[in-house]
């Protein structure tokens, strides 16, 4: 195969998976002291691009503020053509009727909502361990077709299923399994991507935050790059 063919299959590839998440919401967590604005803004306006609505969490120290990097990420989505906002996770709660998804994350959907019909990106500010219970919450109320954890050394190594090229994600229950050899420190995502598969969430999946290539290559290509899992 030559390179054009190459590059016409990945073309296709790709249009093909835009067109299964057109109009559907994938949630995508990232660590703030390892984002690069400039590459996740430019990987959000080519998702909004293609129909495909995108919810950030980024973690903070101290609840209601906001770090640089959430800053910088919401100046940089503006500069590129994107509409972005900071919104602070303890301001979404409340309940809502007719939401899917635990008690008390209504209100934030319903918030989400809007604000992505509105083509405007929401970058939500989480505070600590709450930001996993808050992912896998909020994946679950929005009927996401993804959530997408980005974690500073995460390895598909570190499990014996779910890596690069499966065709078909094992299921959170088999991922769940393997649960103790897994880093403590990365513990709390992991799990937080079972019970959200488990609940409802189409597909998660756990990637290496110093892959600036990973978000996109994981959405638009049947190989992916790292580790993934359905309910």
């Amino acid at each position: 195969m030559n390179d054009s063919q190459t590059s016409i299959g990945a073309i296709r590839e790709a249009l093909r998976f835009a067109q299964r998440f057109a109009g559907r919401t994938i949630v995508v967590v990232a660590p703030s002291d390892w984002i690069q604005p400039a590459v996740l803004a430019a990987d959000l306006l080519l998702l909004r691009t293609v129909g495909i609505r995108v919810v950030v969490l980024i973690d903070v120290r101290e609840s209601g503020v906001a770090t640089t990097t959430a800053t910088k990420l919401r100046e940089q989505s503006n500069l590129n053509g994107l509409r972005a906002v900071i919104v602070y996770a303890n301001e979404l709660e409340g309940p809502s009727e007719g939401r899917h998804g635990p008690e008390g994350v209504g209100g934030a959907a319903d918030t989400i909502d809007r604000l992505n019909g509105a083509d405007i990106t929401p970058i939500i500010c989480s505070a600590g361990e709450a930001l996993w219970g808050q992912a896998r919450d909020l994946a679950v109320a929005l009927s996401a077709a993804k959530l997408l954890v980005l974690l500073p050394r995460w390895d598909h190594t570190i499990l014996p299923i779910g890596g690069p090229g499966e065709s078909v994600p094992p299921r959170a229950g088999e991922i769940a399994a393997f649960l103790d050899q897994i880093p403590e420190g990365m513990r709390s995502a992991v799990r937080s991507c079972i019970d959200a598969a488990e609940s409802g969430v189409d597909e998660c999946h756990l990637l290496p935050a110093t892959d600036p290539d990973a978000l996109l290559l994981e959405v638009f290509t049947n190989s992916g790059v790292s580790t993934w899992m359905q309910g």
